[in-house]
């Protein structure tokens, strides 16, 4: 499938109200000007956040009695490595700088999630600034990626399309909202 094609599918899945998931992309802001031992410190701080985020979802996801964080054993991503924590179930993505969440779309808010993340940050006493990417997906099954938005495109889009919807959170931040 070429670029375009994906790219097509991405775009349509955006304007998919019923689209069934949404993902977050928070990307290490000006982490290649970061030492190397800057860097390394981000990103530790970083999968940090995005277990502790993880989280608070969960909890959510009891209070509520429904199901938010997605979470599938079968999917199978072509990036550096995805956190293992056994009672996750591996809902966190890591790409370098750029770590990736999926939640089921609809359920809770981009801003509750963002919230979530900043919350999430303070506690661990990351400090570092990010650029956020939000899409949404379609599917998980890559049979069908030329129908639908496939998991793995959404992701590439999202990190490496600069021009998709973004809002920089740093730690002058006490909350966050999305224009409309």
């Amino acid at each position: 499938m070429s670029y375009e094609e994906f790219e097509k599918e991405f775009n349509n899945a955006q304007k998919n109200k019923n689209a069934p998931y949404r993902m977050f992309v928070f990307d290490i802001k000006n982490s290649r000007k970061m030492s190397e031992y800057i860097r390394y410190d981000a990103q530790v701080k970083s999968l940090k956040t995005m277990i502790l985020l993880a989280k608070k979802v969960l909890e959510i996801e009891e209070n509520l009695g429904k199901r938010i964080l997605f979470r599938d054993e079968r999917v199978k991503l072509n990036v550096d490595f995805a956190l293992s924590n056994p009672n996750l179930s591996n809902p966190c993505v890591n790409c370098g700088d750029a770590f990736a969440i999926s939640i089921f779309n609809g359920i809770c808010s981009d801003n509750e999630i963002l919230n979530l993340f900043l919350e999430s940050a303070k506690s661990v006493g990351n400090l570092y600034a990010y650029n956020v990417s939000i899409g949404n997906f379609e599917t998980t099954d890559y049979s069908i990626a030329a129908k639908k938005c496939y998991i793995g495109y959404c992701l590439s889009e999202l990190c490496f399309n600069k021009k998709h919807r973004k809002i920089t959170i740093d730690e002058s931040k006490t909350n966050v909202e999305l224009e409309k």
